[in-house]
């Protein structure tokens, strides 16, 4: 297998894990304050049906249904598109389902198609709308686009509203490969335990382990600027969606891609548009839903460490999506500390995460070794779906099955997190090798 196919592949796999959600409709029971209709968005990625000639077959297998044109479009034709599948009155959810690389306005466009047919099919006058990954940016622009006279309840789930750091530093080069990071990485994947903690600790405190080797370095650089000039420009350049997943921070430097070339023009529209009427404008937004009565909750996920393309490899996230963004703008301590002593009343049991920095502090939960695609909250979402406004608007006080900090159980729900500060990691090997042995009981 060719350099350039291994690399397509690699990244093909690493846009699986970061906007893929596999779509699961939830049933549910109304409870007393009656039945709410729900709508849930997700981007789809399997299968998209494509079918394509003897001419792009070897760029359909090595970018698969990924490529698209200049235009936005995709190289292979989709036929996919939603459906209203179901009876309300068997179960009041609904899923949107989406072709995620497209222009964010576009696929909110889709949606409030989406929403105005199913009220007129249900008589419902207004929805619950939740948003999960980069369904909490499509939601924001619809929100944005058309307003809020169709919502009664708002929820974004592990969010890209705010952007990932991880897309940032793909398409500003700046990203690296980082033994540090392979081993947050993957201890994330793994069970959290003493023995699992103390084993990753040994392997850190081994030599050359802190070892990175960063895009701009003699040894991965040359390597690096193929991957960024044949690779990441290409797949992840032309998707308009792309650009929703930028960090304010990143944005002017990422957008130097697409100056100088006429046949950007489009794009360049596209992404500008989204950055200033959607990526800057978020905490208004939310706010302003929030002012108008309608139930807003942002819910995030934290204890483990991104793809290990970062150079920094210390980001609180869920595997993709750093917490900070998720939670707009949360305090967080780096992978493996805790932060200064304070006296907040919104900082974390285990001193993680202080979310006083929030933009909805007291509308913004946080869960504990959740991963991305992994949805825990559904408790937690019907909770604040189905409350009853009339007792007051619900925030992470009102109910004490759901505090602001709630962990992942090995059944796969959230529970009330009540873990404290872990200790800190020994310095030397022979600690770390003493540790070890005596996390076995020994």
């Amino acid at each position: 297998m060719s350099v350039k196919r291994m690399v397509a592949l690699l990244l093909s796999l690493c846009m699986v894990m970061a906007f893929a959600v596999i779509p699961a409709h939830a049933v549910t029971t109304p409870c007393d304050c009656g039945e709410v209709l729900q709508v849930f968005v997700r981007g789809f990625l399997r299968p998209l049906y494509y079918h394509y000639g003897e001419s792009n077959q070897r760029e359909a297998f090595l970018l698969s249904h990924l490529l698209m044109d200049d235009q936005g479009k995709s190289v292979l034709p989709i036929t996919k598109t939603w459906v209203i599948d179901h009876d309300h009155k068997d179960a009041p959810e609904f899923e949107f389902l989406y072709d995620y690389r497209l222009d964010a306005f576009e696929i909110a466009g889709q949606l409030n198609e989406f929403i105005e047919t199913l009220c007129e099919e249900t008589g419902h006058g207004t929805i619950a709308l939740t948003g999960m990954s980069q369904g909490t940016s499509i939601v924001t622009t619809y929100v944005a686009e058309y307003g809020t006279d169709r919502l009664e309840t708002l929820i974004l789930i592990n969010g890209s509203y705010q952007g990932a750091v991880l897309l940032g530093e793909l398409l500003t080069n700046r990203w690296a490969l980082s033994v540090p990071a392979l081993i947050n990485f993957i201890e994330s994947l793994l069970p959290s335990s003493p023995v699992v903690s103390a084993l990753f600790n040994l392997w850190r405190a081994l030599p050359l382990t802190n070892l990175r080797t960063p895009a701009s370095g003699a040894v991965a650089g040359p390597l690096c600027k193929i991957i960024y000039n044949w690779a990441i420009t290409r797949l992840l350049g032309q998707m308009p969606a792309i650009w929703t997943f930028l960090p304010k921070e990143y944005y002017a430097d990422a957008r130097k891609l697409l100056d100088g070339n006429p046949k950007y023009e489009l794009l360049r529209t596209r992404a500008d548009k989204y950055y200033n009427e959607v990526q800057t404008q978020v905490p208004r937004l939310l706010n302003e839903a929030k002012a108008a009565g309608i139930k807003v909750a942002v819910i995030a996920s934290y204890g483990k460490a991104p793809i290990p393309l970062l150079d920094n490899s210390y980001y609180q996230g869920d595997l993709i999506i750093d917490t900070s963004n998720e939670s707009g703008g949360a305090t967080t301590a780096p992978i493996g500390q805790v932060l200064p002593p304070s006296d907040s009343p919104y900082r974390s049991p285990d001193g993680i995460i202080d979310a006083a920095t929030c933009n909805l502090p007291d509308q913004t939960w946080f869960i504990k070794y959740n991963g991305h695609d992994f949805l825990p909250s559904e408790e937690l979402r019907q909770w604040l779906i189905h409350y009853d406004v009339g007792l007051g608007y619900p925030g992470i006080g009102t109910n004490p099955l759901f505090p602001q900090y709630l962990r992942l159980t090995e059944d796969g729900k959230a529970a009330p997190l009540e873990e404290g500060p872990a200790p800190a990691a020994p310095e030397s090997f022979g600690d770390a090798f003493k540790n070890l042995i005596a996390s076995f009981g020994f």
